[in-house]
């Protein structure tokens, strides 16, 4: 899929940098989840213009493997259409970026490009019967080689995709010292994601005797911690807490066995089970839920809490991953554990709870205008240190 938006600007070494609107290619071979709602927001909020290309989201192993291949006719055909280069180049971790490069040969020779983590396939969590491909992680390697500047929504991201090549470099069977990680260091930039929560009202006060509202948003796949989901229901129900649920998230043809058992066992406390086609919906049921729980065992930022915490719930997030870094000392984590996470529900069922004004205050920073005009910044930033170079 191709979008065109916007006519050609002047070009940058042409004229100054102030008040310049940058033209950029977007390359996304994984257009959906929080990929797509990314370069969406980014936007749809930004001052530059966009030509985009995507792939459909789906088979990310594949996706990872011909992306660069899959695209190169869209991208040749576009740059003929509109009879210039580009002033940047910005893709998602999902694309060899030094694939790509190669590929188009004159078209990226001289364009600054911009590697966007999302995730890093070296930390990513693997099921038990899926041993880890280290080609994915040596992807990103070269990927991060070809790119003049890599962003991370996260510091989270940034220090286990490059701890995580150090370990990969020490076991090779020679050409260890070929991992210079100074070199990629130098290029890193934390970017986060931008939030968009609408106009629903801050989720409110819930008084005591009423039930305790529940929310839980995430992929429905392994690495979101179904298992510890549905062990504090279980350690929940024993404490006689009366409460309401609703378990969001997209499914995939591979459900975790943990939610098919939750949508059965805890038919009598669901609100709201699957997928919410209209955004708007899950946002109101976002905005009633007294409290967000993530059981996850990998976020590198962690978009659905953001939004929940922007709309005044409370959270319950396991003190690991990327958490510690967004909320700090904030009143919102448990150990990570089953049996403390039920327990701190129970807590909160006993008494009232309102919204919760420093993790609101945190999530309130990633809305989109901010996110937007933070971003086109760091564009003309790098746009201004290549002119200067050229």
């Amino acid at each position: 899929m191709v979008a065109l938006l916007g006519s050609v600007p002047n070009r940058l070494a042409t004229q100054g940098l102030r008040g310049v609107v940058a033209r950029i290619l977007a390359v996304e071979p994984y257009y959906g989840g929080s990929h797509r709602a990314f370069i969406d927001g980014w936007m749809q909020h930004s001052e530059h213009e966009f030509d985009l290309i995507t792939l459909p989201a789906h088979h990310w192993k594949w996706r990872m493997r011909h992306a660069a291949v899959s695209v190169v006719a869209e991208l040749q055909a576009l740059a003929a259409r509109n009879a210039g280069a580009w002033d940047l180049c910005w893709v998602s971790s999902m694309m060899n970026l030094a694939e790509l490069r190669g590929l188009v040969g004159g078209l990226l020779a001289t364009t600054p490009c911009v590697a966007y983590f999302h995730e890093n396939q070296v930390e990513y969590p693997t099921r038990q019967d899926d041993p880890r491909d280290v080609h994915f992680a040596l992807t990103h390697w070269v990927t991060a080689l070809a790119a003049d500047e890599i962003w991370f929504n996260s510091v989270y991201n940034q220090r286990t995709l490059l701890d995580g090549l150090a370990r990969l470099f020490r076991r090779l069977p020679d050409q260890r010292g070929v991992l210079d990680r100074a070199q990629i260091e130098g290029k890193c930039v934390v970017q986060a994601p931008g939030i968009d929560v609408g106009g629903p009202p801050i989720a409110a006060a819930r008084n005591v005797g009423q039930p305790l509202r529940i929310a839980w948003a995430a992929r429905w796949e392994h690495d979101k911690g179904p298992r510890c989901l549905l062990d504090a229901l279980r350690c929940l129900e024993t404490t006689g807490t009366d409460y309401r649920l609703s378990v969001m998230g997209e499914a995939f043809k591979d459900c975790p066995r943990e939610l098919t058992t939750l949508r059965s066992e805890f038919a009598h406390r669901l609100d709201h089970v699957g997928y919410h086609v209209d955004r708007v919906q899950y946002l109101q049921t976002l905005a009633r839920a007294d409290v967000f729980v993530s059981t996850a065992e990998h976020e590198f930022f962690g978009v659905a809490v953001m939004e929940a915490a922007a709309l005044g719930c409370r959270l319950l997030i396991p003190r690991r991953l990327v958490y510690p870094e967004l909320f700090g000392d904030a009143d919102v984590f448990y150990d990570g554990t089953a049996r403390h996470l039920a327990a701190r529900l129970a807590d909160l069922a006993s008494s009232p709870v309102s919204f919760d004004g420093t993790a609101r205050d945190v999530a309130l920073r990633y809305l989109w205008p901010k996110r937007a005009r933070e971003l086109d910044e760091r564009v003309l930033r790098l746009l201004n240190r290549d002119v200067g170079q050229g």
